[in-house]
Formats: C-alpha cells, sequence, structure tokens
C-alpha cells in the first residue's frame, strides 16, 4: 500500500510539471516499473503534491477557482493511478483531457480582478513565447518520430537497460532489415536476445527469433539461421513459418533431403499453405525428382500461388 500509495503521488505530481516541459517523450517511461518507494522522485512528488495541497486548503478563500482546479486535477488522474495494475507506467496521452484544466487555470487568472490589467499586458508576449516554445519542440520532435529507424533507436537510447529496451531493440532490427540493412538488423536482434524476453509473451519469443533467422538467411548465413528458427520449433513444433524458413535454411546450404523432409511435415501441418507446396516443388524438381513436383505444383496454382513462378517450374520439368 505504501508503494502505490508513493506511486499515485508520483503521477498527480508527474502531471503537474510533464505537460509543462514535454521533453523525452517516450511511449514507455519505466519509473514506476523498476523503483523503490523512497527514491527522490517519489519523495518529491509526495512533498508537492502535499505542499500544494496544503498552500490551496489554506488560501481557499483567496483563490477558490484554483484550490476547485486543484481538486480536478486530483480526480481526474485516479483511473491512471495504477494501483490495480502491474507493472504501470505513465502515459504522455493520460495528460489530454488533465491538459484541459491549465487553460481554465489561466482564465481565471485573466477574470481575477486584481490580475486583469496586469494579464492583459502581458498575455500576447506570454502567448507569443509559448507559441514558438512549443513549436520549436514540436519540429524536433518531427525528427524523432519520422521514420521507425529513428523512433525506435531513440527509444532503446533513453530506456536504459531493461526488457522494454529489448523490445525496441527488436522492433528497430525490423525496420532496418525492412530498409535492407541486414547486418545492422542482426545486431538489433542480438542485443534484443540478451534478456529472455519471454517475460513479454511468447509470441514476442518467437517473432524475435523468427525476425533474427530472416535477416541472417537474407546475408545467407545458413546454418546460424537454421538454429534460430529451430529455437523456436523447440517451444512450438506447430510454427509453420520456422519450419518453412528451416527447409530454405537446409536447401541453401546444399541438404536437399532435409529440407524436402521439412516441408514435407509443413504441408501436413498446413496443407493449405501455398508456399509450402510451391517450395516442396521447388526441391523435388531440383532433386530430380520431377513427377513428384506436379501435384505440388498444381495444389499451389489452386491455392491462389504466383502463376508465373508456377510457368517457370513447369518449364524446368519439361527441361528434364
Amino acid at each position: 500500500l505504501g508503494a502505490r500509495g508513493m506511486q499515485a503521488a508520483y503521477v498527480w505530481a508527474y502531471y503537474v510539471w510533464k505537460p509543462l516541459l514535454p521533453t523525452d517523450l517516450s511511449p514507455v517511461y519505466t519509473t514506476l516499473i523498476w523503483n523503490e518507494p523512497l527514491d527522490l522522485p517519489f519523495v518529491a512528488s509526495l512533498l508537492l503534491v502535499v505542499g500544494i495541497s496544503a498552500v490551496l486548503i489554506l488560501g481557499w478563500r483567496r483563490w477558490p477557482a484554483v484550490l476547485a482546479i486543484w481538486i480536478a486535477h486530483i480526480g481526474l488522474l485516479i483511473p491512471m493511478l495504477g494501483l490495480t495494475e502491474r507493472p504501470h507506467y505513465t502515459h504522455d496521452r493520460y495528460g489530454i483531457i488533465n491538459g484541459a484544466l491549465w487553460p481554465m487555470l489561466l482564465v481565471a487568472l485573466a477574470i481575477h480582478p486584481r490580475s486583469r490589467l496586469t494579464f492583459r499586458k502581458w498575455a500576447p508576449i506570454f502567448g507569443i513565447g509559448l507559441l514558438v516554445i512549443c513549436g520549436a519542440i514540436s519540429f524536433r520532435q518531427t525528427h524523432i518520430w519520422k521514420n521507425d529507424i529513428r523512433f525506435f533507436s531513440h527509444m532503446s537510447a533513453n530506456l536504459g537497460a531493461n526488457q522494454y529496451r529489448n523490445l525496441a531493440q527488436m522492433n528497430l532490427g525490423e525496420a532496418l532489415m525492412t530498409a535492407g540493412r541486414d547486418e545492422e538488423a542482426v545486431a538489433c536482434f542480438e542485443v534484443a536476445a540478451e534478456r529472455n524476453v519471454l517475460w513479454i509473451s511468447p509470441f514476442d519469443f518467437q517473432r524475435l527469433a523468427l525476425s533474427h533467422g530472416s535477416a541472417l538467411l537474407n546475408l545467407e548465413r545458413w546454418p546460424e539461421a537454421e538454429a534460430k528458427f529451430r529455437e523456436i520449433l523447440a517451444a512450438n513444433p506447430e510454427h509453420v513459418p520456422a519450419r518453412n524458413n528451416v527447409a530454405l535454411a537446409l536447401w541453401k546450404s546444399g541438404n536437399l533431403a532435409e529440407a524436402i523432409i521439412e516441408l514435407q511435415t509443413v504441408i501436413t501441418q498446413r496443407p493449405d499453405h501455398p508456399e509450402g507446396h510451391l517450395n516442396l516443388a521447388s526441391l523435388l524438381i531440383e532433386a530430380g525428382r520431377g513427377p513428384d513436383a506436379i501435384p505440388h505444383l498444381e495444389q499451389a496454382r489452386a491455392l491462389g500461388a504466383d502463376p508465373e513462378v508456377i510457368a517457370t517450374k513447369l518449364n524446368d520439368l519439361q527441361r528434364q
């Protein structure tokens, strides 16, 4: 209860200062995930919340509108405190509704008799300055969010050494692989695999190994690619893409017999897999077993495989 109470104080304080200092924005902030309740950010947050509350309660006759806004701030954030959620972290989007309180506070200051003239005098200057600052911050942010590579590079650099950084490295590797930068992608996948990411979900573990192996395939590092795909099959023997890629790695390394066995398993598990039928037909043709390939070519055609590829394979058969 004490830890959750300190977490609540941190969240209430966070949405006081973060909207005013929107720097180093990230989809994930790990402060609330790996922490101690008596760490400085939590103690400082508690003091800030208690201090503001005490000042406004004592001065409620002078600043009733400000006290009302502060109570609204506390109330609006109750669903975002993460009291029943683990792991929990602050999301910047949670501040959108709560952010409406800042204009209310400025309006309260504007209509207050004592501040009306001063506010009218300085409001244009303050408004222009605020627009310039927000514009500069937004312009800088667009460079970070310009594409997946920049975004996940920035995210990885700001997350520290934890599992969320490993997940960001996996996403960065996939973005690099899409851009044809397979060597860099492999380096990212190796960093992502340094910790056991099974804690995220089995899907992410399999996804990491599949992407890692695919990048190794692109680099023609056949044995390493095969090993990555077999990691998936050890956990999930029914994973068709992994088995299909094992067959591809065996095929490229010259082990046609084992590749054929793997592809036969693929179409047994997934008879409606057109790529499996097409790859098996190609292997059988290369192994000199043309007649055995014909049923698989016909099945691949029926399942919607590329007609031009099938026509090429039939021409190879005629040459044999």
